[in-house]
């Protein structure tokens, strides 16, 4: 694959947050694996994004809305930068679903409880299947360099993708489809590795730098330190607790902050600004107690913390995104907020569940407030902590991405953080 310049890269015009564009696009490299490649992941992503929602929306079973959300989240992401190149490519795809894919969302709309997770469970982890042969396929077969690359970056998330989908199936009840067939379990290891999912930058040009600022080199510290925490308290989660929700939010985490520290560890080293290797001393302790504690308790401090941390790592997007400098840090912490609220809207439902509130009906932004962080807007049992959202009550955060009715905190924030 050849190599180009940060420059060459930014002529694209493309940013994700969970996806690194170095190549500039050529409409001219394209070969039919292209663009059937193009063709099927519009599809396919619109279907993820449509059954992710139902999910949210049907499901009684925690574990299965958190899933649902963490589809839809990753999956609007991969659609939004697979049709910015398809568009430049001069190919724009159809995000729509197909036919038999229109079908199955009605089959699903048809039904509820348990039957619903179950036909959602083993129906994802079909899709996954499919998903992660055809992203293999343009790899292996793709002509047009930068469809190749992206779909390399995404192949280590699709199959943790199905690793939670296996695991879903297996946690509802259900008969895993892929069990039998061991080509199908790459993937599914408790010990997750999304290693090398962006490219490393070469002949790098660095930010002259008269242009970086206090602001994005503590950015970069921050961003990078709370990233690697993400990750590690996650990898407990998935492994440490008995309980299917919390285990498939760890996943997930895991999975969007490896993703999303990668490319911010390019952007980083464009900017000439070192990155942390490790949590902070602080995140390593709470680490070390989280590591500690029996399944139990694990679940419900591990759903805790999640909103603190949640809150405060989103208000420090904001904060850089409004007053940053570096021009690609400042559109990756833009693009990485809408994540971030996904996460923070899970967190808050994982959390409700722990404390045996399986619906937020109509509770008030200030009810909700006073229940997860108490009247001084602190999380409870840890006042004064700087290290949260202390900054600002729930409510605050909560506000200032538009959130008008709690009880569609995922999609609401979402599409508030997204304008």
């Amino acid at each position: 694959m050849p190599t180009t310049s940060p420059q060459d890269a930014t002529s694209t015009g493309i940013t994700s947050p969970v996806f690194t564009v170095l190549q500039p696009i050529d409409a001219s490299s394209l070969n039919d694996q292209d663009r059937e490649f193009i063709a099927q992941t519009g599809a396919g992503n619109a279907t993820e994004i449509a059954e992710g929602r139902l999910a949210m929306s049907t499901s009684d079973n925690i574990a299965v809305q958190v899933f649902g959300q963490w589809m839809a989240t990753d999956h609007i992401v991969a659609g939004t930068v697979l049709s910015d190149i398809a568009n430049q490519i001069g190919i724009p795809s159809d995000a729509s679903p197909t036919p038999q894919q229109t079908q199955d969302i009605q089959s699903l709309r048809s039904q509820s409880g348990a039957a619903f997770d179950q036909l959602y469970a083993q129906g994802q982890v079909t899709d996954h299947q499919q998903t992660l042969a055809l992203f293999q396929q343009e790899v292996a077969n793709g002509q047009n360099a930068t469809l190749k690359d992206i779909a390399r970056q995404a192949i280590p998330v699709l199959q943790q993708h199905l690793a939670g989908a296996q695991q879903l199936v297996v946690g509802i009840g259900g008969s895993d489809p892929s069990s039998d067939d061991p080509a199908s379990q790459t993937g599914t290891s408790q010990q997750i590795s999304i290693a090398d999912t962006a490219p490393v930058a070469t002949d790098i040009a660095q930010t002259p730098a008269d242009t970086l600022s206090a602001q994005d080199t503590s950015f970069v510290q921050f961003a990078a330190q709370s990233g690697l925490a993400e990750v590690q308290e996650g990898q407990l989660a998935l492994s440490n607790s008995s309980n299917l929700a919390v285990s498939e939010f760890g996943r997930w985490m895991v999975t969007d902050h490896t993703a999303n520290n990668a490319v911010l560890q390019n952007l980083a080293a464009q900017a000439g600004i070192a990155v942390p290797t490790a949590p902070s001393a602080e995140q390593q302790s709470e680490i070390a107690q989280l590591q500690s504690l029996p399944p139990d308790a694990f679940a419900s401090t591990y759903a805790q913390g999640q909103v603190s941390d949640h809150a405060n790592t989103l208000l420090q997007f904001i904060k850089e995104a409004e007053t940053g400098q570096d021009p690609a840090l400042k559109a990756f912490a833009q693009d990485t907020i809408p994540v971030l609220a996904q996460h923070l809207g899970a967190a808050i439902n994982l959390e409700l569940d722990q404390l045996g509130i399986n619906a937020l009906g109509s509770f008030s932004i200030s009810d909700l407030t006073q229940l997860l962080y108490g009247a001084a807007g602190a999380p409870l049992g840890q006042p004064g902590d700087e290290s949260t959202a202390s900054s600002g009550s729930a409510s605050q955060i909560l506000s200032s991405i538009g959130l008008q009715d709690p009880f569609q905190t995922p999609m609401a924030m979402f599409e508030r953080a997204s304008v």
